[in-house]
């Protein structure tokens, strides 16, 4: 039995969970942010940019965890997530002139702050993730090799 966390039978359908979980928060993200003004309440009981910085976390969180469970382990995802949800922010705040919406330069930094805080949550989740499984499926004994006799010689 390997060790690695790619071989634990729980990941693929852990994946497509995560995924599935993004592409459908990642749609609702789009059609929030792109409903013509009339279908907008007149009153947000909220702030604005919180509920910016709220959906960016979010995003860039299930960005993380789908990065990390469908490539290697890299230090890096975090910051990729970051600048894939940054850059969506800003081609979503320019389309949304298309539906009577009003670009928001704050708007995109409640994106880009929240997208922050969502990665590093997300590479947070990742690693609890991978210590469960640790915790539940240990290495066998005959994985200690010539550590082995030490422990119970």
């Amino acid at each position: 039995m390997n060790s690695t966390f790619s071989t634990w039978p729980w990941r693929r359908l852990v994946t497509i969970l995560v995924v599935a979980v993004l592409v459908v928060y990642w749609g609702a993200i789009f059609a929030a942010t792109h409903m013509p003004p009339v279908h907008l309440p007149t009153r947000v009981p909220y702030n604005d940019k919180l509920a910016h910085f709220t959906a960016y976390a979010g995003l860039a969180f299930w960005l993380t965890l789908a990065l990390y469970l469908l490539r290697p382990f890299r230090w890096r995802w975090p910051l990729v997530a970051v600048v894939i949800a940054a850059v969506y922010g800003m081609l979503d705040e320019f389309t949304q002139s298309f539906v009577g919406r009003d670009m928001d330069v704050k708007d995109w930094v409640a994106d880009v702050l929240g997208a922050l805080v969502g990665a590093v949550a997300g590479l947070i989740g990742f690693l609890l993730l991978r210590s469960i499984r640790r915790w539940l499926l240990p290495l066998p004994s005959d994985a200690l090799g010539p550590a082995k006799e030490s422990l119970h010689g």
